[in-house]
């Protein structure tokens, strides 16, 4: 079984290496020019049939490991059947989009993202009924830098979990159509034991799962992005009124959204938000990286998302929208 890889970034390299470890074919998916880049710098081997570039994994101990991943571009002969998404959310239409001819008409989407749910929404507007995919959510609080001076090394910074499981629609109590490799798949990630990776098929749960994520990353990402702190800061008690306020209305509106929520969910949102914080106090979140780096930040499909149900469902997100406005504003230059 063959996994493409859509994102080049240090989640991207991460699980590609793992993939490739537990002795999966893995393809990692770049742009043409990116391609021709690796081979005039003498990177790639077996230019002949399909490259390999060496990834380098680091670990905070010093020790590295490598792994050859093939590397592909969207006019690389060959079907798509089982693909693994990391981009950055705000480009995954685009990204995917010169893929379509080699795309099945069936495929296993795995959708390793901040903001995946939104990604799901839009990708399902998206294909359409040109293709039937079969999607996977996934879950990672694993730590990762990729190198400035070598793209294709990465740091495994913090040690965390994964998990994945299979999208259901809300009123379905299966899961959806079951074309392709989608259980093959779930097996294969289920045996990233180094990546302490877990499979939860049931929906409720996932969801739950998911959307606690969504809660940790609409508070831990914009607040340190808006005060360029590392994730630690956000445990300061100066913080805390602002954060309750924030758990506040975003528990309220989970409790229209998810099926036999807890009935301790603002203390769980604000447990876990405390844990993560803790937990990675020296890390800097995705979204302040995307700032230190001049990217566009997620934004929309974090905070953005939130505010999309609250109005969905009437529930009043004032505080989640001073957030988003201030990010807006602050980061407009950026077309965020």
């Amino acid at each position: 079984m063959c996994i493409h890889v859509l994102g080049a970034g240090s989640i991207g390299l991460l699980f590609s290496s793992y993939l490739k470890k537990i002795g999966l074919k893995v393809s990692l998916l770049v742009r043409p020019e990116t391609l021709s880049q690796i081979t005039a710098a003498d990177l790639a081997q077996n230019l002949h049939e399909s490259p390999t570039v060496p990834i380098n994994v680091l670990s905070l101990d010093g020790s590295k490991q490598a792994y050859n991943v093939n590397f592909e571009t969207f006019n690389t002969p060959g079907p798509i059947k089982n693909l693994l998404i990391t981009t950055k959310t705000y480009d995954t239409i685009t990204a995917i989009t010169p893929l379509l001819p080699r795309l099945d008409p069936h495929p296993t989407i795995i959708l390793l993202q901040n903001g995946n749910l939104k990604v799901h929404k839009e990708l399902s507007t998206f294909f359409g009924s040109r293709f039937h995919p079969n999607y996977i959510f996934g879950i990672t609080t694993h730590g990762a830098l990729r190198s400035k001076a070598d793209r294709f090394t990465v740091t495994h910074t913090g040690i965390g979990n994964a998990i994945f499981g299979p999208a259901v629609t809300l009123n379905e109590s299966k899961s959806l159509s079951r074309h392709g490799d989608i259980d093959l798949v779930l097996d294969q990630l289920s045996s990233l034991s180094e990546l302490n990776v877990s499979i939860e098929r049931d929906w409720k749960k996932l969801h739950s799962a998911l959307m606690l994520k969504l809660a940790v990353n609409a508070i831990i990402n914009p607040l340190t992005a808006l005060m360029n702190c590392k994730n630690g800061f956000i445990n300061d008690v100066s913080l805390r009124p602002l954060i309750n306020q924030l758990v506040d209305e975003i528990a309220l509106l989970f409790g229209h959204c998810i099926s036999d929520q807890d009935p301790q969910l603002v203390v769980s949102i604000a447990h876990l938000v405390r844990e993560v914080a803790d937990v990675t106090k020296e890390n800097r979140s995705s979204m302040l990286e995307d700032v230190a780096n001049g990217r566009k930040i997620e934004i929309e499909y974090i905070t953005g998302y939130l505010l999309e149900l609250g109005a969905e469902h009437s529930v009043s997100m004032q505080n989640n929208r001073m957030v988003y406005n201030l990010l807006k504003a602050k980061f407009a230059q950026r077309e965020v």
